[in-house]
Formats: C-alpha cells, structure tokens, sequence
C-alpha cells in the first residue's frame, strides 16, 4: 500500500494531490522531501530493491491470507467484531476508501473482502 503512494510513479501524482487536498497547508515542497525519505526507507528495508510486481504481488499474497482466515465468516472470528477485525479494517479502508485505483485495490474489490470492510465501516457509523 505504502509503495504504491509514495514509490510508483504511475500512482504517486494521484496520491500527491489527494494528500494535498486533505492537508493544503502542507507545500509540496515538504510532500516531495516526505517522498524522497520513503523511496530511501523503502531501498534500506529492502522492498524498494523489488520489481513493482513483486512487490504488489507481495501484498496481494498478504490480502489473500486474510481471506483464507476469513472464509466465509462474517467476522474473522465468526459472527461478532473483534479487535483483530478493526486491525485488518485499518489496513483495508485505507486500500478501498483511497480514491486511487491500485493493484491491491482491484484485488480487494473482487473479493470478498470488498464486503468485509464495508461492513466493519457500517458498524462504526462511518
């Protein structure tokens, strides 16, 4: 998620301006040098040293652990919301609710996990 904000260059314009939208008073000067300090963070924990596939697959290998567990469960643990599900929600809506169209985004809008994370949306009145 996080390199396809900050890294990729196809997605980085979109999310430069859906960022300065929500923040004006951050110059762009300053999101530009936010950028350059990830491109350099992701080379030195290694994931800026993949290809992009790689490293989208990587994530989308990561959604699909969370589908296996989820099955076909209304929750992770069944019926009822648990503190595990607000942890993958804060991980999916910042994916789904981006108006970005990213690899990771296409996989979890033809998943169920599309369902998942509105549900968990609707239960905290979002």
């Amino acid at each position: 998620m996080s390199y396809s904000r900050w890294q990729d260059d196809q997605f980085w314009p979109l999310f430069k301006a859906e960022f300065l939208k929500q923040l004006p008073e951050l110059s762009e000067t300053s999101l530009e040098q936010i950028r350059k300090y990830n491109i350099e963070k992701y080379h030195y924990q290694g994931i800026g040293r993949y290809f992009p596939k790689d490293i989208y697959q990587s994530g989308i290998d990561d959604l699909q652990a969370i589908l296996h567990i989820l099955e076909d469960k209304e929750f992770i643990f069944g019926s009822s919301i648990h503190t595990l599900d607000a942890c993958c929600y804060g991980f999916l809506a910042n994916i789904v609710y981006l108006n970005i169209e990213t690899p990771l985004k296409e996989f979890i809008l033809d998943t169920p996990l599309k369902n998942y994370t509105h549900r968990i949306r609707a239960l905290l009145n979002y």
